[in-house]
């Protein structure tokens, strides 16, 4: 499972999740900071998700 945030640019902020995961229902929360570890601005992001054979991407909108 690989779960990736970009921003509206495309700029890769951060990876979540990268490795192998058992079949089931999974929790992954974002503290919205990047790979730095310095907090990202509010506005809109995406959430690329591969398990798998399955690819898929999400629009998730930060407020702060």
């Amino acid at each position: 499972m690989n779960i990736t945030v970009y921003d509206l640019m495309g700029n890769k902020i951060r990876t979540l999740i990268d490795e192998y995961q058992a079949e089931g229902t999974w929790s992954v929360k974002w503290d919205s900071k990047n790979r730095s570890g310095i907090s990202v601005a509010a506005g809109i992001y995406f959430f690329n998700i591969r398990t798998g054979q399955s690819y898929d991407t999400k629009k998730a909108v930060l407020l702060k």
